[in-house]
């Protein structure tokens, strides 16, 4: 598990991007741990900025680190998700599919710091889109419940 996990983050961390979506705003202090609780809505419908989930990567979307030619100015933010419910949720950060949480687990992502979005979505309903200020350095937990 501890391996998937890594996996996970690792994938994560190389695809990541900011964009902005319509939703709740929250500002992120370094010093404090941000956790924020969503309530699922059945039957919602997708929010228009949120990718079709695809396994082909889009050309030219997404910012690359600094390590690999991204801009040196921004940092990083590190996202925990905690599934509360008995639901596979599909994730997005940013709009774009970066994996399925599985039921009742945990797991991590990493975004570049900055105005994030995040928005999940099931066979039988959706949380968020939610837009957050991911501070750098800092971590920001999203805990999806019904």
């Amino acid at each position: 598990m501890k391996n998937i996990k890594l996996a996970v983050m690792l994938l994560a961390a190389m695809f990541c991007s900011t964009g902005i979506f319509a939703g709740s705003t929250i500002a992120a202090d370094k010093s404090e741990k941000q956790v924020i609780t969503d309530k699922g809505k059945k039957g919602a419908e997708r929010p228009k900025e949120i990718k079709e989930r695809s396994a082909v990567n889009p050309k030219a979307t997404r910012t690359p680190p600094p390590s690999k030619g991204g801009p040196k100015t921004r940092g990083v933010c590190g996202i925990e998700l905690s599934n509360w419910t008995n639901e596979r949720i599909d994730i997005y950060i940013d709009g774009y599919y970066e994996g399925t949480l599985m039921p009742w687990a945990d797991a991590g992502v990493i975004s570049f710091s900055g105005p994030t979005s995040i928005y999940g979505e099931s066979a039988t309903g959706s949380w968020g889109p939610r837009l957050f200020n991911c501070p750098g350095g800092g971590v920001f937990t999203w805990k999806l419940t019904w």
